[in-house]
């Protein structure tokens, strides 16, 4: 016996009156993912019908059925087929005393999950922070949530690098913020996880100053001396060291100097972690209290770094014919921690890019179908390529044909498909990709989507890989879109980068940094990484019609995400649709055959 609800109350249904048509993902139509659905239901308008349906129908009534959500749960015999479905209800049929309606299920609980929501409309408070030099080296080993590039700048400026936020982020909050979860073999991937996107427009230049932090105070005091009657001889002493016990940007001053009784100091230098020398005050410099008074000395010390300070002494013959070197030094080091920043509020400069076009980007990109989990606020993600090369996993449904009906080689694809991007010029097309198809029945060329994200074309500014203007002359946030890039990390060994805070540079030579390409990400390029086998099944395609011996337990227990075998014709096959089930009867499905 069949039982619907609506709303969570029990309606009147005659017997055997719902038919249901299952799907999917119709790959015979360039469409969006498709729901399950039923053919027209006739709800008779008994006196328990009218009132679940708040008295439709009747005159003088208020109801908002027909423009509102309305919950559906459908079982028959027992086995609950629907548990999480929305009913349309399309007229009332006065004469014939009976409500028209539609039940969907299936991919429409995402269009319902996400409805009209923006990126805006996430919690994204977690990941707003403070854009300092210090915040900006750091995110460069950030794997989630956001990070910057040097845009392959080597004079990098903090005021026109703009945040970026991974893909792979904002995919897992838009469902779990909803509560929902989800399955994907490829999401951690590093093709998927290493895709980032830019804001839709630039932060407030506003530079919020704080006065410097004194994060250390080191004072140097001592004497060295050696002699030899050899000859002349050298020495390099360390003088004292620093171990950084957090990551900052510091500003590093001295004060005092040195005493030289006997020899000379050839030079005063800063090292850090053993290698890089990043100060050095020669001899001549050195008597001078000055020069050490006016030195200051920017870098970037991760936590565990560490600064050796050290002089490189000579020595001198004295009277009694020793060479010797007796040096007095007396100096203080001040580090600062430079603590001024932006305030980036991602909220602000997201954009209004809806949740579930974002959503729908990732899934044509990687070539996506998705099923709900039943009776669970669970979706399973699976690539088109995954599942039509998935042989060993097939269902064989041999026993329940019962005969083949037609085949049908038309589709609604043309002989090229053109996969788009958002252009700044709208003339460009540089990095669309083409499906070609060898059908020459076919309409010669279509656009199968457009991409919610900009393209970037290269810049022949220097210090400026792609052309972006988040950002007007006078420095006010503009609106540029939302672009795609792929994060690669490099080891700068090959050119000096430095971080330009006001007037201030610090250089931060071999380092891991992140750098940005977009070619990785041009339409053809994902063609073929992710629409080859597809690409097969849709030139030589043969859609076949079936009649089968379905029950509720196979329609309980179907499965859209694995393939289908037939020994009566030996070949696998994609199921495309099931037309309306009724219990019972011959059901007519379709599947295409891979080829």
């Amino acid at each position: 016996m069949e039982e619907l609800y609506l709303n969570g109350k029990k309606t009147d249904l005659e017997n055997n009156s719902v038919s249901r048509t299952l799907q999917i993902n119709n790959f015979r139509e360039v469409q969006d993912r498709q729901a399950n659905y039923s053919n027209n239901i006739k709800l008779p308008m008994t006196s328990n019908n009218v009132e679940v349906l708040d008295f439709l129908g009747v005159n003088g009534n208020k109801s908002n059925k027909p423009f509102e959500t309305t919950d559906v749960k459908y079982s028959d015999d027992g086995i609950e087929l629907i548990n999480d479905g929305k009913a349309v209800i399309r007229k009332t049929n006065k004469k014939a005393k009976n409500y028209d309606l539609v039940i969907y299920d299936g991919a429409i609980s995402l269009q319902e999950l996400l409805s009209d929501l923006t990126l805006q409309d996430l919690d994204l408070s977690a990941y707003n922070h403070d854009l300092s030099v210090s915040s900006y080296l750091a995110s460069m080993s950030n794997t989630s949530g956001y990070t910057y590039s040097d845009l392959g700048s080597v004079n990098i400026t903090l005021e026109r690098t703009i945040p970026l936020l991974f893909i792979h982020t904002i995919f897992d909050l838009i469902f779990t913020q909803k509560g929902w979860t989800y399955n994907w073999n490829q999401f951690n991937t590093d093709d998927f996880k290493e895709r980032v996107f830019t804001m839709d427009k630039g932060f407030d230049l506003t530079l919020i100053p704080l006065e410097n932090v004194l994060v250390a105070q080191l004072n140097f005091t001592g004497t060295e001396a050696e002699f030899d009657n050899s000859g002349n001889f050298e020495n390099e002493i360390t003088i004292g060291t620093y171990t950084a016990v957090a990551s900052n940007y510091v500003a590093i001053t001295f004060t005092g100097g040195f005493d030289v009784v006997y020899g000379s100091i050839f030079s005063f230098s800063v090292v850090l972690n053993g290698g890089d020398t990043i100060l050095t005050i020669t001899n001549s410099s050195l008597l001078d209290p000055n020069i050490i008074n006016n030195t200051a000395l920017n870098v970037f010390l991760e936590s565990g770094d560490y600064l050796d300070f050290i002089i490189l002494a000579d020595s001198q013959q004295t009277a009694s014919q020793m060479w010797e070197y007796r040096i007095n030094y007396n100096f203080n080091v001040f580090l600062y921690a430079d603590n001024s920043y932006y305030e980036i509020d991602f909220s602000t400069i997201i954009g209004e890019m809806k949740q579930i076009d974002f959503i729908k980007d990732v899934m044509q990109r990687f070539n996506l179908s998705f099923v709900k989990v039943r009776n669970r606020n669970e979706l399973t993600f699976m690539s088109s390529e995954e599942l039509l090369t998935g042989k060993s996993n097939a269902e064989d449904w041999s026993d329940k044909l019962s005969q083949e009906l037609d085949e049908d080689y038309s589709n609604s694809y043309a002989q090229s498909n053109r996969f788009r991007y958002i252009y700044d010029e709208t003339d460009n097309d540089f990095a669309d990709g083409i499906l070609s198809l060898t059908n020459s029945n076919l309409t010669v060329e279509k656009t199968v989507l457009t991409s919610v994200f900009k393209a970037s074309i290269g810049s022949n500014a220097i210090g400026v890989p792609y052309q972006m203007n988040y950002w007007s002359e006078e420095g006010e946030p503009t609106q540029d879109g939302n672009r795609i890039f792929r994060i690669v990390k490099e080891l700068n060994q090959e050119r000096a980068i430095r971080i330009l805070l006001t007037d201030t540079y610090v250089d931060f030579s071999n380092q891991t940094i992140n750098t940005i390409d977009f070619s990785y990400l041009y339409y053809q390029n994902e063609l073929t990484r992710n629409y080859p086998t597809f690409r097969n099944l849709i030139d030589k395609f043969r859609l076949k019609r079936f009649e089968f011996n379905l029950n509720l337990i196979d329609i309980y227990n179907v499965d859209f995400l694995r393939l289908k075998y037939l020994k009566q014709t030996g070949k696998y096959y994609y199921l495309n649709k099931i037309n309306s089930f009724k219990k019972g009867a011959i059901t007519t499905v379709e599947l295409i055959e891979l080829p």
